[in-house]
């Protein structure tokens, strides 16, 4: 079974060029700290890396001591190189839910809710939810579309064959 050197090299490329752009693709997970005072937040990556200027939204939590259960529009900005952001805590408030989201890597990001009351040691580590989907999901995407795209290739070159075949067959008769 021969294979046509326009569609190799075509498969070839295609690749290269997936296995290239892998790199800005593969997920990361995502962590998030928060210490006391003025409230500061840091995000980082799995690897250690600081989430260098994510988005950061922060929402009162209104009504968890019996009020509406609402939530309001706090604070905003954006992660310093250390994948820091800090804010002044607002008097009388309890919870905080704080979302942390990547500029860098779309679709990867952090949220966690600070209750006030679980820190009287100044310093704790909040419950963080990784918003970016697990680590080995791009991965295994990756692979299936790599597979998607030999199969698509290698069915294209199953018709060209055909249709030769049955033009041969055509000539003969």
């Amino acid at each position: 079974m021969k294979i046509n050197k326009g569609i190799s090299v075509t498969i070839l490329i295609i690749l290269i060029a997936l296995l290239i752009s892998c790199s800005i693709v593969s997920a990361h997970r995502v962590h998030i700290s928060t210490r006391i005072g003025e409230i500061s937040v840091k995000s980082w990556y799995g690897g250690g890396a600081p989430l260098k200027d994510a988005n950061v939204t922060v929402y009162l939590q209104k009504g968890t001591g019996g009020g509406d259960g609402t939530e309001e529009l706090y604070a905003t900005g954006v992660t310093d190189e250390n994948g820091e952001f800090g804010f002044p805590p607002k008097i009388g408030t309890d919870e905080y839910r704080i979302v942390v989201e990547s500029t860098h890597l779309p679709g990867h990001g952090v949220e966690t809710t600070i209750n006030m009351d679980d820190f009287q040691s100044g310093e704790a580590q909040g419950d963080c939810q990784n918003t970016g989907g697990s680590e080995y999901g791009g991965i295994i995407a990756g692979f299936g579309y790599l597979a998607g795209l030999v199969g698509v290739s290698l069915m294209y070159a199953s018709r060209k064959k055909q249709k030769a075949l049955e033009n041969k067959l055509k000539e003969n008769a």
